[in-house]
């Protein structure tokens, strides 16, 4: 059955052999037209700067019917790499028009997103002024018109906060040169992630490795996120797919070590950590060796955090910052606003002394913790090295989900590319969900975005319960009446 799954079908439908070429140009000209556009509305350094930027200042009609084009026409290349045998040449092809696209959203201004001028304006600061950027906000030292969100300290770890400091010092003082170049290095750091990719489907489905990774270097979601708005997610991304492939390759110290540095950016790989754990101990060797992996890679996780707060002596400031993202007060995820109209009800109940926004964050945590069991325990995936990506997927999710954490869609990035590494072929196509929800997010910010993911994904599963079933009632059916 797994050999069906991972094998190539007939071709259903005759593709013309300029496909690749036809579809490449599209996006082509696509993320061109974005990157014109973006162009002519660069977002001047101004008070106003954090919320009239780039796409807002834009014609709504025009962006959201560029992103449903760009939505269209990957999920026909999704079709098309998914009902043909890719040949090697038009895999090359399809290497060759990732770079042009990935050149055209080089040569524009960030679309949708302000972040990437903050990680050049907060390094900047810090390397003129030598303040700890866990201490001073922006603001205080006046940049409040200049800097996005300036009123907040550093809200990242101190394994980025570095890597923005080295970078913005490499880049000098011009901040042209710092856009193009932190650019230059997310577009480097996003080849490390295909290249991995590459490998991890390689080893769990090698008969689709090729048309998985051009739908990876083709998504434009992702492609939009990491090279034109320049988000520093590559770094997530990089720490979750690097935990993945050496965990697979039999080397999970390492494995949880990648998972420590990706939390030192944001602390969200962290909840990877017990895939790991159980791994080691799922894994049929002596208990002095399980002992030593699992001892080993605590001691180096902590010997790695130390090292990277040490220079700031800013730990208890970030992990506080984090506790208050957590109750939730800007936008929580779609599950938890549900939660919290379930809960509303009990608001009279509670009183004021225990408010929602004190039930709400532990409700979603046990919540969370159930569901992750499930999927660790009661599916019983352990031991099986094709299970992991589903693993490492459906804990990303969960944690995004169902903790009331300031949610934004570009999280996402982080679990899209696990969905092409799935044995079930049929699950890869929520990739698509993610891309619309995405793009949905940027153009009504927030609300529909999250609805329409989830009413996306109810329907596919109800789809994936119901589908089944039916073709064995009708299969039944027409047996009987012969």
């Amino acid at each position: 059955m797994i050999a069906n799954r991972l094998s190539p079908p007939k071709d259903i439908w005759r593709w013309p052999k300029s496909t690749a070429s036809v579809l490449g140009g599209l996006l082509a000209l696509l993320f061109g037209t974005a990157s014109i556009l973006s162009s002519r509305y660069t977002p001047p350094p101004m008070p106003y700067f954090t919320t009239h930027v780039g796409i807002y200042r834009m014609d709504s009609v025009m962006i959201a019917a560029l992103f449903m084009s760009m939505t269209l026409v990957y999920t026909v290349v999704f079709v098309w790499l998914r009902t043909v045998r890719l040949t090697t040449r038009q895999f090359r092809q399809a290497i060759v028009w990732a770079i042009i696209f990935s050149t055209a959203l080089m040569m524009s201004t960030p679309l949708m997103s302000v972040d990437l001028y903050g990680y050049i304006f907060r390094a900047e600061i810090v390397n003129v002024h030598h303040v700890n950027p866990y201490h001073s906000a922006p603001a205080e030292l006046g940049y409040g018109d200049i800097v996005p969100y300036a009123d907040g300290v550093m809200p990242y770890g101190p394994l980025y906060t570095s890597y923005s400091l080295a970078l913005q010092k490499a880049f000098g003082k011009n901040f042209a040169t710092n856009v193009a170049g932190f650019r230059v290095v997310n577009l480097l750091l996003l080849a490390a992630c295909a290249w991995i990719f590459f490998r991890i489907a390689k080893l769990l489905i090698p008969r689709w490795a090729r048309a998985s990774l051009v739908l990876f270097i083709w998504n434009p979601f992702i492609l939009v996120e990491l090279i034109n708005n320049g988000h520093n997610d590559v770094l997530v991304l990089l720490s979750v797919l690097g935990s993945l492939w050496l965990l697979i390759t039999k080397r999970p110290v390492w494995a949880g070590l990648a998972l420590v540095a990706g939390a030192l950016v944001k602390f969200v790989t962290i909840a990877l950590l017990p895939i790991v754990v159980l791994w080691i101990l799922w894994r049929r060797t002596s208990i002095s060796r399980t002992l030593w992996q699992i001892g080993g890679l605590l001691v180096a996780a902590v010997i790695l955090i130390v090292l990277f707060y040490l220079p700031y002596h800013s730990f208890a400031e970030n992990i506080g910052n984090v506790g208050s993202a957590f109750v939730s007060k800007f936008k929580p995820t779609f599950p938890v606003a549900m939660t919290r109209a379930a809960l509303q009800p009990l608001q009279s109940v509670i009183g004021q002394t225990l408010s929602l926004s004190f039930v709400i964050p532990y409700f979603s945590a046990t919540l969370f913790f159930l569901l992750s069991s499930y999927v660790l325990f009661v599916r019983r995936m352990r031991g099986k090295r094709s299970a992991l990506p589903q693993q490492y997927f459906w804990i990303l999710f969960l944690a995004l989900s169902f903790v009331p954490i300031v949610f934004n869609v570009w999280y996402m990035v982080w679990c899209m590319p696990l969905l092409l590494l799935f044995t079930q072929r049929s699950s890869s196509a929520m990739i698509i969900f993610f891309t619309l929800s995405g793009f949905v997010f940027y153009v009504d910010r927030f609300f529909l975005a999250n609805i329409l993911l989830w009413l996306l994904l109810g329907l596919y599963y109800s789809y994936q319960w119901v589908a089944p079933r039916f073709h064995r009632t009708h299969r039944h059916t027409i047996s009987s009446m012969s």
